[in-house]
């Protein structure tokens, strides 16, 4: 049978943060002692905009359980305030339609995970109304990866759909009405040809002209079946790759189970798993997060190279991911007896990118004083 934290930490992962929140209550009722429900109950709230609600259940964590995640919790969410302010400042810019403005204040309020939902649902609206419809569909996504039940983002989306599917129309129509009329010229100037030309040869006009329709109709018959030939060979690639990859619930099962060895020490196990689902897990939205427990896996399995080699991918494809800061750190650490340059890059990135980070301590000093 599942405990409640196994419970909520699914149905956050699947975007569903009602009912975690439920769950993590349900918990917290029957043991105010279990650290793990109190964590995520926090970041639930963080991501929804409610940063007192957040560290009040943190320090409650901190004080009562003594959690020293907690403790990291409420560190990193000092300068959250300022961004709460940042995005209240992006909200009137949008409603004065001073888009770029806005887009400027909410870029700082990318820089954590504070009301993340909200702050991506401002990004589609901005990208929106500069008609960037892909990049509004880019923060939707998120948004909705996040939380997939929230009613702002689901208003953005569907105003999105709505008008994207009337300029699809519009797109398909207006070449149609031009192909007809396109047609319809050429059949009049066939015919107005055809009786300039009747009296001096009109059975080699007919003979002809059939001519010219038959390898009409013969070359678009050929290009129709080439589309239908390489759509059916595409689908079935595709359904092959089906048949290959894992689903969404099996990734986020392997990535449940993985997460609960490692927290108990079983490293190995955690690594199994992972292993399963890394290269399927491409797309999936918890590639970030499969890709920095398995290299914090294998630092703690002592397997170096490795650890470096997926912290390296995680960089190479989540530059501002949630996880960036501990993996310029870690590299940093890891590089030191290895290649000192190297160490030094990633110790410089953390001290530019993040000066007020809590990774900011006297192991990146001792590194850059080297």
């Amino acid at each position: 049978m599942k405990s409640d934290y196994e419970k909520a930490l699914k149905l956050y992962h699947k975007g569903e943060l009602k009912k975690s929140l439920e769950c993590c209550e349900q918990g917290i009722s029957k043991n105010l002692k279990n650290n793990s429900v109190l964590n995520l109950k926090g970041l639930i709230l963080y991501l929804k905009g409610d940063l007192e609600g957040a560290i009040t259940v943190w320090k409650i964590n901190k004080d009562f359980n003594e959690d020293e995640m907690s403790k990291t919790y409420i560190r990193d969410a000092e300068n959250d305030s300022e961004r709460q302010k940042e995005f209240e400042k992006a909200r009137i810019l949008i409603k004065d339609l001073h888009i770029k403005e806005a887009i400027e204040s909410l870029n700082i309020c990318r820089e954590s995970d504070f009301n993340s939902i909200q702050v991506n649902n401002a990004l589609a609206l901005c990208e929106f109304k500069k008609g960037e419809y892909d990049k509004s569909r880019g923060y939707i996504n998120k948004a909705l990866g996040i939380n997939k039940g929230d009613i702002n983002t689901l208003a953005i989306k569907k105003q999105l759909d709505e008008f994207t599917e009337t300029k699809n129309v519009k797109k398909i129509v207006i070449p149609i009405l031009l192909i007809c009329i396109i047609i319809f010229s050429v059949i009049i100037m066939v015919n107005l040809k055809g009786k300039d030309d009747k009296i001096s040869n009109s059975n080699n006009n007919i003979i002809n002209d059939k001519e010219v329709e038959q390898k009409a109709v013969d070359k678009v018959e050929a290009d129709i079946s080439e589309v239908q030939e390489k759509d059916e060979s595409k689908a079935t690639e595709e359904n092959i790759e089906e048949v290959k990859s894992f689903s969404s619930e099996e990734i986020e099962e392997y990535y449940i189970r993985a997460s609960t060895y490692f927290a108990d020490g079983n490293y190995a196990e955690a690594r199994n798993n992972l292993d399963k689902v890394i290269k399927q897990s491409v797309g999936n939205y918890l590639n970030d997060d499969i890709l920095f427990l398995l290299a914090s896996t294998y630092e703690k399995l002592e397997d170096i190279n490795n650890s470096i080699k997926y912290f390296e991918e995680y960089i190479s494809l989540y530059e501002k991911g949630n996880y960036i800061q501990e993996v310029y750190y870690k590299l940093a650490l890891q590089y030191k007896s290895i290649n000192i340059e190297k160490s030094k890059q990633y110790a410089n990135k953390l001290r530019d990118n993040y000066p007020e980070s809590i990774y900011n301590n006297n192991n990146i000093d001792s590194i850059l004083v080297n």
